[in-house]
């Protein structure tokens, strides 16, 4: 009897063993599973964050264009240097804007849609297939997010630009997303890596730059 009650006292100790073992794995487990719920919600709300400082970034970008532009086209003797062909005046006064603003581009275009002088954008390139520009010769404001001209991926504003009440052009004013300046600030404000995408394609990456012009299907 004796061994019997110490074998049965023995399992008893050893069940109870395990169960402690047991209640201990399953609170370590749960503790896990709710850390790890945690975590990824922290996680999500970081770059949720993040997402919404950069998009900041970029409204603030856009508004500065739209009233860079509006601004512009309200000289009246921009109009007038353009409706005479003074491109030495429209020049000056594409540099000016560009040096005194956060603008890196500026273009005053003419009613066909080609650039007759302008800052970051040469003479003579052709503008015409701009929706941006469409608009804006049709008197309209449409933001653009597109290539334009030199720019594989550009924001960009315009105006029209009028002379004596009717449309002699218009005046595009933008920023250059391919330039690496978004990642940059990114990086060092946000400490965080930043990729600029058109559309799948990375056009600019605070990483390594051999990326750029990588598709994301790349899986690099």
């Amino acid at each position: 009897h004796a061994k019997r009650n110490m074998r049965i006292k023995t399992k008893l100790v050893g069940l109870f063993a395990l169960s402690i073992i047991g209640c201990v794995m399953g609170t370590l487990l749960f503790a896990v599973t709710i850390f790890n719920r945690e975590l990824v919600a922290d996680t999500e709300a970081g770059i949720d964050g993040l997402a919404a400082s950069v998009q900041e970034t970029l409204s603030d970008w856009r508004d500065e264009a739209d009233e860079v532009a509006s601004l512009v086209v309200m000289d009246e003797g921009l109009a007038a240097a353009l409706e005479s062909g003074d491109r030495s005046t429209l020049a000056s006064v594409a540099k000016a804007v560009v040096s005194q603003t956060t603008a890196e581009f500026m273009a005053v275009i003419g009613p066909n849609g080609k650039v007759v002088a302008g800052e970051g954008i040469a003479a003579g390139t052709d503008l015409s297939s701009s929706i941006s520009v469409q608009a804006a010769l049709k008197g309209n404001a449409v933001p653009e997010f597109d290539g334009f001209g030199p720019f594989d991926f550009a924001m960009v504003s315009c105006r029209a630009l009028r002379y004596q009440g009717r449309i002699a052009g218009c005046v595009a004013v933008g920023f250059d997303m391919t330039a690496g300046y978004l990642p940059q600030i990114t990086k060092k404000n946000l400490k965080s890596e930043c990729t600029v995408f058109k559309g799948d394609r990375r056009v600019a990456t605070s990483l390594d730059q051999s990326l750029v012009g990588s598709t994301i299907k790349n899986q690099e």
